[in-house]
């Protein structure tokens, strides 16, 4: 599904959410939820939890289990945060940071054709 909470509040969109899972667990079935900003009860709510950054699985669990991963990490969610809203806040940041550094290396080392070149006139 794909965002079947957008636009509702969180009281409206926990029971959405809360309407899917006895669906899908009373027929057997899985579902799978594109959900951005969810409120924490909605976000608590899910079996599995499934993070990717740029493609790549980041996190794959229970959500209950997400705050020791990231604290083991180095980054402790703080009390008063909604989990979700700082895990994706992190992954942004991270994500930032990456792109960056990646930006300062290929800075450093230049471009392939100015290293081709530099090569040629060593010759």
């Amino acid at each position: 599904l794909d965002e079947p909470t957008s636009g509702l509040d969180s009281q409206t969109a926990f029971s959405v959410i809360e309407s899917i899972n006895e669906l899908t667990s009373s027929n057997g079935l899985t579902t799978i939820c594109t959900i951005h900003q969810p409120p924490v009860d909605v976000f608590l709510s899910f079996d599995r939890l499934l993070l990717l950054e740029k493609g790549a699985v980041v996190y794959s669990g229970p959500p209950a289990k997400c705050e020791d991963f990231f604290k083991d990490e180095g980054f402790q969610c703080p009390p008063s945060a909604n989990p979700a809203d700082y895990y994706f806040k992190v992954l942004n940041e991270q994500a930032e940071l990456a792109a960056e550094q990646a930006q300062l290396a290929a800075g450093l080392m230049g471009s392939p054709d100015e290293n081709n070149n530099n090569n040629n006139n060593n010759h």
